[in-house]
């Protein structure tokens, strides 16, 4: 998955997950997952990122950032 299309993700991000309605957010820990989405555990910070199609596979939409151990001009070669 290309997650360039979002753009520079903030830096503290780890976990990259999208909800039911289509929102992708952006969790400094990884994120527990409820009826419709994705919640933070209560540790951590969590930002708004994107909003696209609704998505009915939204369970299995969630991946780490892998920003902890790679240098942010390769973050997104991780994905490739």
């Amino acid at each position: 998955m290309d997650v360039s299309r979002f753009g520079p993700l903030p830096d503290w991000a780890e976990w990259l997950a999208q909800d039911a309605d289509g929102a992708w957010w952006a969790f400094e820990a990884e994120p527990n997952q409820h009826d419709r989405g994705w919640y933070e555990n209560e540790v951590g910070r969590y930002q708004f990122i994107a909003k696209e199609s609704p998505n009915s596979d939204w369970p299995n939409a969630i991946l780490p950032c892998y920003t902890a151990f790679l240098p942010l001009n390769l973050r997104y070669a991780a994905y490739d």
